[in-house]
């Protein structure tokens, strides 16, 4: 009678499970011990792409068209080079996006908002740092297609140094319903309307929990409009503001913050 003898590291489930803690550099060294550690630990290494560390760019495309189904995390991306390499590495499972650029040319927006498309199903995260403020972001490119029935599961959005009507963030608002922390320093909002009240209504978004704004953003945050409403009517559920400091100081009666 013989008794066949596994190594643990030989079963699926728990070769998986090992691959889920290991480090980079130990990733890339288990996934040449063969093909089927390959497979299991290749998506560690593609997970998190950083344009400031991985010079993608440089790799053979059809590497990139053979891995970049892996990657879920992108950071660093500041140029048309660095939009292209995703589009060859057929990304369309991304849940987090970290931008660092300063450009504003119609190739990169072009590509990237086509690549927010192709994303918009699976995208929880996206940083657009103050740098980014030339950059035209078309928030339609992040809501799914009616017909696919799916809905945008972003949760947490960073926007700094752009510049909005209030119509427009309404609508923003409005095609994010997973939406519950939104970082939105130094970014514009204007409403047009001089000398009266807005009649208008503003969409209210009930599942926005966390906000960071100064406080004039939130009551004073566009001149030509002293009158609108401060952003509070948007979220009737907020739990916590985080100031910031700043240095356009204003002071607001503890009555306007209780009515809003």
């Amino acid at each position: 009678m013989s008794f066949t003898s596994i190594s643990p590291l030989e079963v699926p489930e728990i070769l998986w499970r090992i691959s889920r803690f290991v480090t980079l550099k130990d990733a890339i060294t288990c996934a040449r011990v063969c093909k089927a550690w390959t497979d299991n630990f290749v998506s560690v290494i593609w997970h998190t792409i950083d344009f400031d560390v991985h010079k993608l760019q440089n790799m053979d495309p059809k590497v990139l068209e053979k891995n970049g189904h892996h990657i879920r995390i992108v950071k660093n991306m500041n140029e048309v080079e660095h939009v292209l390499v995703l589009f060859q590495s057929n990304v369309s499972k991304l849940r987090k996006l970290y931008l660092n650029t300063t450009t504003s040319s119609p190739e990169f927006q072009a590509y990237f908002n086509d690549l927010m498309r192709r994303n918009n199903t699976t995208v929880e995260h996206i940083d657009i740092p103050k740098s980014s403020g030339g950059l035209f972001f078309n928030f339609d490119c992040l809501s799914p297609h009616t017909s696919t029935g799916a809905t945008s599961k972003l949760s947490s959005l960073k926007l700094q140094g752009l510049v909005m009507t209030r119509d427009a963030f309404s609508s923003m608002l409005s095609i994010f319903p997973c939406l519950t922390e939104l970082d939105m320093r130094d970014t514009t909002l204007s409403s047009w309307s001089v000398g009266k009240k807005l009649s208008t209504d503003h969409y209210q978004h009930h599942g926005v929990k966390d906000i960071v704004a100064p406080v004039k953003q939130i009551f004073r945050m566009d001149n030509k409009s002293e009158n609108a409403p401060s952003l509070f009517v948007h979220f009737p559920y907020l739990k916590s503001w985080h100031l910031l400091n700043s240095s356009n100081t204003l002071e607001v009666k503890i009555e306007e913050i209780r009515d809003e």
